[in-house]
């Protein structure tokens, strides 16, 4: 992540990180393929012809990184559209395969194995992204309910969790933004102190940041409302259970 005031002061600093990277390769004879690195603005600017080890980079409007794809508007819809929807409708075949063979209770099993792990490594992006984009991530979730415990295609929403045991996609997303504020608040995760200031009442205060669209703004904003008397305890497994109550 860079930081700049102006296109000079940008090639300056992308031109000290290459020789550090040079430098780092060398020492260990590995060789980096400059003409594939990719740049993403987050903001406005009109900026091009930057020069990454001698080689003219790629400014893009959507990059892959650690898995998420990542949009210079930092809406993060482009995950949910191109990588979570299309690989949870993978899923359909199988589950419908499944759904006439095994149980209720390996039906969850099955359910937390397939589907789930697409929303948990995205819960921050999935909190914040648009109404729009929830409500279609959304349908294809309780399509993929109903399909693995053969219900019909007109059962309404609300009542899967009591036919299926199976959370909805808005309690998941609420219970695991609230278990990774409590990861930083309580210090399990590392240290980014610079963006937050804890308050006697065991809140969070944003510091010098007030962005809707950050990641920090909506763990800020769920950790401060849950109850006082689960904000203090800081065993996670504990603290888990008690906010399971909560959700209940």
């Amino acid at each position: 992540m860079i930081q700049y005031k102006s296109k000079n002061d940008l090639q300056i600093n992308i031109a000290q990180i290459g020789i550090k990277i040079e430098e780092y390769m060398a020492n260990r004879n590995l060789v980096l393929n400059a003409e594939k690195t990719e740049i993403i603005l987050f903001n406005s600017d009109d900026i091009s012809d930057l020069l990454f080890m001698n080689k003219v980079i790629q400014i893009s409007k959507v990059v892959k990184f650690l898995g998420v794809h990542i949009s210079h508007n930092r809406m993060f819809h482009d995950h949910i559209l191109i990588t979570i929807i299309p690989r949870i409708r993978q899923t359909y075949p199988t589950l419908f395969l499944l759904s006439k063979v095994i149980s209720k209770v390996v039906k969850i099993v099955i359910f937390y194995s397939f589907i789930l792990p697409h929303i948990l490594y995205a819960i921050p992006f999935i909190k914040i992204c648009n109404k729009n984009h929830f409500v279609q991530l959304n349908r294809v979730y309780n399509k993929a309910v109903k399909i693995l415990f053969c219900l019909p295609h007109r059962t309404a929403s609300e009542t899967l969790p009591s036919k299926t045991n199976i959370p909805n996609l808005y309690t998941i997303v609420n219970h695991h933004t609230a278990l990774l504020s409590h990861k930083f608040f309580h210090h399990c995760l590392p240290n980014i102190n610079k963006y937050f200031v804890r308050t006697p009442r065991n809140n969070f205060i944003l510091d010098c940041h007030s962005d809707e669209k950050s990641t920090h703004n909506i763990l800020a904003q769920t950790w401060n409302k849950l109850p006082s008397n689960i904000k203090t305890i800081s065993n996670p497994a504990t603290f888990k259970m008690h906010l399971q109550k909560l959700t209940k």
